[in-house]
């Protein structure tokens, strides 16, 4: 087996690892019925980044980011559900209007990507606003830190 291969394997197993990891997390949030605080805002941009990267895995036809971002995009669509039907009032109703935006966006790269589908889309755009995407999803976690840092700073005062 090529040293390629067995990257591309390596690397498989620990996205689909990466997706699996808030699993416990959400189960425990739905049997007790709360998000106890926790935003869903990390699973939305995991959900716009699989399916932007599942997107592009069509258009180059790569079954590994197939496989990847599919798995990715049924779990955190899982996640989201899960946290939708948990919340109530005005939260739910953000929610509801990030995932209609974010499936706006999807729709757009979509058919955009589909309308102009070439070289330069394959190797420029849609790699482009994913990698966006992908950084955004890595950061959306770091909101709850930067939100706990200021509030402990502005405590000591």
């Amino acid at each position: 087996m090529e040293l390629a291969t067995l990257f591309s394997i390596a690397a498989t197993i620990a996205s689909v690892l990466l997706f699996l990891s808030p699993l416990k997390d959400v189960q425990k949030a739905k049997e007790l019925k709360s998000t106890r605080g926790q935003s869903a805002l990390p699973f939305l941009f995991m959900w716009l980044n699989c399916c932007l990267w599942g997107l592009y895995g069509t258009q180059v036809k790569l079954l590994t980011i197939l496989v990847v971002n599919g798995t990715g995009a049924i779990l955190s669509t899982y996640y989201f559900i899960t946290f939708f039907q948990i919340t109530k009032g005005a939260e739910r109703v953000q929610y509801l209007l990030a995932m209609l935006g974010a499936g706006g966006f999807v729709l757009w790269a979509a058919l955009y990507s589909q309308h102009y589908v070439g070289p330069y889309v394959e190797t420029n755009f849609l790699p482009w606003i994913a990698t966006t995407v992908c950084v955004l999803m890595f950061a959306s976690p770091l909101i709850v830190v930067v939100s706990i840092t200021i509030y402990l700073f502005f405590m000591t005062f």
